[in-house]
């Protein structure tokens, strides 16, 4: 059980880095608009922290990500009981992975006569 936590944690470290990354930030800058410690965030693209919703909705939100959508695209189908749950899972992730690939083709660039769609740091 516990390596699975592990394994979980790292994958949605993994995410949040990518995501960072792609956007642009350091470490310190998305703390910095997260309100943690950068050490928390670290530790979090690490896979060292336990990762509470509280953590998930503050990196998120900074990321253009909810915090949910990180907690869904950091699960495995081991981590449910049956197959059709795990079908879902698979439906999920795919429909999510979509939106943050198209938040990330479109950050930053508008459209005409609408504001910025996508902003960071809000």
């Amino acid at each position: 059980m516990i390596n699975k936590v592990n394994k979980k944690r790292k994958r949605i470290g993994s995410i949040v880095r990518k995501a960072r990354l792609a956007r642009g930030l350091t470490q310190e800058e998305l703390a910095r608009r997260a309100r943690v410690a950068p050490n928390t965030l670290a530790m979090l693209e690490r896979g060292e922290r336990q990762c509470s919703m509280r953590l998930l909705d503050a990196v998120g939100k900074q990321l253009g990500i909810p915090g949910p959508c990180l907690l869904i695209l950091g699960s495995s189908p081991g981590d449910l009981p049956d197959d059709s749950s795990r079908r879902l899972l698979g439906a999920a992730q795919a429909l999510i992975r979509t939106l943050v690939r198209h938040s990330l083709a479109n950050f930053g660039k508008q459209r005409s006569g609408t504001r910025r769609v996508h902003r960071i740091g809000a």
